[in-house]
């Protein structure tokens, strides 16, 4: 585990890290469209359970939809 995240062992993936390793969620969410993701697209956890990596629970997502996201999350988070 990297930073909470679960990774894989993919040295064919183009997008794996240089150690030849690919998050998990990326390989779910990218099995589920059947392409892998662009440069700008990010596999999210639905239920911020990082190691959660079910179908079900992995949203694809633009990088800025993504920061937007976790921004009004961290608003909604302090005023509780």
């Amino acid at each position: 585990m990297i930073s909470g995240y679960i990774y894989e062992y993919k040295p064919d993936h183009p997008n794996c890290t240089k150690n030849w390793y690919v998050a998990q969620h990326r390989l779910v969410l990218e099995n589920r469209l059947g392409r892998f993701l662009t440069e700008d697209e990010i596999a999210h956890h639905e239920n911020e359970i990082k190691t959660d990596n079910s179908p079900d629970n992995i949203l694809l997502m633009t990088k800025s939809t993504h920061s937007k996201h976790h921004q009004n999350f961290k608003k909604c988070k302090t005023v509780l």
